[in-house]
């Protein structure tokens, strides 16, 4: 096969080439990939090296050209923010918001929402104030960026309306295709109820309605691609048309537009990566079949991926399309193993084995873990999704059956039941997940090398020798982490809030200070924190410290705590809790909660923490004047931990005569908690200030000035996103920046 293929090394090649050219990344890594890819398949291949030449040098041509058009355009779209005044149309509801048409800049994508009267797609609104802004990047570094998120689906801006009106609606393909979705899915949920919200999912792609708890279920089992339209599950309507194109009499040729037309509707609806390329690869192969074409399945996997990507290159960065591509080869390429078990059960555990084997790194990048129960909850799980697929295409394509089968609906709310309650059990098992943080792309394309071209690697010598090259990549990032003697210190990015991890080496102790805020549907816990760790292989804290109860320290740690598992909870005394904010965490934590008093030591790891405030006795006014302040000492090097403190706080350390090195700005930097010369005064060499975009004023301008003064060095997360210190015995590195201590 490898000797008359060429499709998998230069496929590979160009969809490097193409993703990075488009998001404008270093392309060393093109080079890299391909050197990576192709050396075994050189040196064990004879082929016409002129040739290949000449077919990889065009391929990154035809890549790299289409990925920089991509990029420039968005350059280009990206200038126009500010005022805004013109028309939008609507051209599909999306989760809550709308997804728009700029008539103005050339109909660039844009996400809006209105909650003046219900908008349905085909309205064209005016907008009489407006404000377009670019969607935010990523707060910490490797974190979700909600611009690059939206890039990928070719939406570039974010509309703020002010005042606007409905100025006509169009009766467009988009509006009819919507009419009929909300009409199907309204006569759907009179007869089966709430479980309307599945076939929501499932069949049309809209997790809007599912409960942040059924998608947890699912993804701790591996099986969250079921919760969407999945390849296999686009298998069974292409199954379901096949039956119809079968059993309707007419004109082939007639019949087989009408029934590709369907496919192509049923793919604009969902909007789904994964069903365009399970479309696509369906109508190649249609394709390659009529025509007698050599081409395996292999090429023309690569090719559908190909086709779908250089159309639109965001596509290689979406999660679903990444994992149904790669679980799509994977079983291609080792389907004579999933054939050669005679035993059903064998085979379907070796399928799930496989799809584990090539999910793996993307999850792992992605979200730092990957369920092991994926290999028996999919094959268990899918025949069940795949029975409801069915039986919502049907409705689909004939909604009076509806009413008429109504036996059916008892049938499909059951099957809906019973896939539930089994969801629900399986999560009561042990939930087995690997946690690593670890793969770069470096790693990554390691990896896929091994497995796709392990059986042409020849003797088992070459086998290990590139076996042993993967694990030296996998396991020494880990050894460097544990082998390094400092205390790593990261301020955390979460907005307008506070969070702060403190991570010991020899022995690995975690420690986390404060956890950003929580409101409305923004949980900075959920969002940052808990990624934040994860993508550092923490699953386990030590310590958890809440300085006050302020939504902007506290608010966060609920998600964290309930995430991972904490061994202590630190927070003010019980006394200075005026507002019994803790008493939940009491009752529900118990002696995982510890109360500290002002002067206390904490010997943790290779630090020591002095307890500088709150005084148990002291008269409380506000949340405030309870917060923790903590000064953390490893080797010659401190840290003034402040929270929300006050100056009083600080004026009692100078009247102390305490130097410290580095100084958290009490309160986001805000001036009632400062007074000129007070940071020079405590010998501070660094600021850093844990701030977002706020009302307040913070940092305080006369802080700033008085800092770039004093020379005194400052940061910031608004501006620098997480800032990363590393503690030494006689020194510490601030972003980059070394600072000696004199002993």
């Amino acid at each position: 096969m490898l000797k008359k293929n060429f499709t998998l090394p230069i496929g590979t090649i160009y969809f490097l080439a193409l993703g990075y050219s488009y998001h404008g990344g270093s392309y060393i890594w093109i080079l890299v990939a391909s050197l990576i890819i192709l050396a075994i398949f050189i040196i064990k291949v004879k082929v016409n090296k002129i040739r290949i030449a000449q077919i990889i040098l065009i391929t990154l041509i035809i890549a790299t050209l289409r990925g920089a058009y991509c990029f420039y355009s968005y350059q280009s779209a990206i200038k126009y923010t500010g005022e805004y005044v013109g028309e939008v149309e609507v051209v599909k509801i999306m989760d809550k918001a709308f997804l728009g048409d700029l008539k103005a800049l050339s109909n660039q994508k844009v996400l809006f929402y209105y909650e003046e009267a219900t908008l349905k797609p085909g309205d064209n609104i005016w907008v009489e104030s407006g404000y377009l802004k670019l969607p935010q990047e990523e707060l910490n570094e490797g974190g979700f960026s909600y611009q690059d998120y939206l890039r990928n689906k070719n939406i570039y801006y974010l509309l703020e309306i002010k005042k606007s009106h409905i100025k006509e609606s169009k009766r467009n393909l988009d509006y009819y295709l919507h009419q009929y979705k909300s009409w199907y899915l309204e006569k759907l949920k009179l007869y089966i109820g709430e479980n309307t919200k599945y076939i929501k999912s499932i069949f049309l792609g809209d997790d809007s309605d599912l409960s942040d708890e059924d998608t947890e279920h699912w993804r701790n089992l591996g099986v969250s691609h079921l919760q969407a339209v999945s390849g296999a599950q686009v298998g069974v309507i292409i199954d379901l048309i096949m039956l119809l194109y079968i059993l309707v009499p007419g004109k082939n040729k007639v019949k087989a537009i009408f029934f590709i037309l369907l496919l192509f509707i049923y793919g604009y609806i969902t909007s789904s990566p994964s069903v365009w390329r399970t479309i696509t690869f369906y109508l190649i192969n249609l394709i390659v079949i009529k025509n007698n074409i050599e081409a395996d399945e292999t090429s023309q996997i690569i090719f559908s991926g190909g086709l779908l990507s250089f159309i639109n290159p965001g596509l290689l960065f979406n999660i679903a399309f990444q994992l149904s591509f790669v679980v799509s080869l994977g079983v291609i390429l080792y389907k004579e193993k999933i054939a050669f078990n005679k035993k059903k059960i064998i085979k379907v555990l070796v399928s799930g084995f496989i799809a584990l084997l090539f999910t793996w790194p993307i999850l792992s990048y992605w979200f730092q873990t990957t369920p092991l129960l994926t290999v028996v909850t999919t094959p268990l799980i899918a025949p069940i999704v795949q029975l409801i697929i069915f039986i919502a295409g049907i409705y689909f394509l004939f909604p009076f059956f509806i009413e008429l089968l109504s036996p059916l609906n008892y049938i499909l709310n059951f099957i809906i039941d019973i896939l539930n309650h089994s969801i629900s059990i399986l999560n009561h098992l042990p939930i087995l997940l690997i946690h690593y943080s670890n793969f770069t792309v470096l790693t990554i394309i390691t990896y896929y090398s091994v497995l796709i071209f392990y059986e042409y690697l020849g003797k088992i010598r070459n086998k290990v020798i590139i076996i042993i090259f993967l694990l030296i990549q996998m396991v020494i990032p880990e050894i460097l982490i544990h082998g390094q003697n400092y205390v790593e210190v990261d301020f955390i990015n979460v907005g307008q809030g506070d969070s702060i991890l403190i991570i010991t080496n020899k022995p690995r102790k975690v420690i986390l200070i404060d956890g950003g805020k929580s409101y409305k549907e923004l949980n900075y816990g959920e969002k940052e924190i808990i990624p934040f760790l994860r993508r550092k292989g923490i699953d386990t804290i030590d310590m958890v410290v809440s300085t006050h109860s302020d939504v902007d320290h506290k608010g966060g740690l609920d998600a964290v705590i309930k995430a991972m598992n904490c061994l202590n909870i630190i927070i003010p005394p019980e006394k200075l809790d005026i507002d019994n904010e803790y008493l939940e965490w009491r009752n529900e934590y118990g002696n995982k909660i510890k109360e500290i008093e002002k002067n206390m030591m904490i010997k943790i790891g290779q630090v020591e923490i002095q307890v500088i405030a709150p005084d148990g006795a002291a008269e409380v006014m506000d949340n405030n004047e309870t917060s923790i302040v903590l000064n953390l000492k490893y080797g010659e090097s401190e840290i003034l931990l402040t929270g929300d403190c006050s100056l009083s706080i600080l004026e009692e350390l100078v009247n102390n005569n305490k130097k410290i090195d580095i100084i958290k700005a009490p309160h986001h930097g805000s001036i009632k908690s400062y007074k000129e010369g007070i940071y020079s005064n405590l010998g501070a060499r660094c600021v850093v200030f844990s701030v977002g975009k706020n009302s307040y004023g913070h940092p305080g301008s006369k802080i700033i000035e008085d800092l770039d003064s004093e020379q005194i060095k400052y940061y910031r997360t608004d501006q620098q996103k997480d800032i990363k210190i590393k503690l030494y015995k006689n020194k510490f590195i601030i972003e980059g920046q070394e600072y000696e201590n004199d002993v």
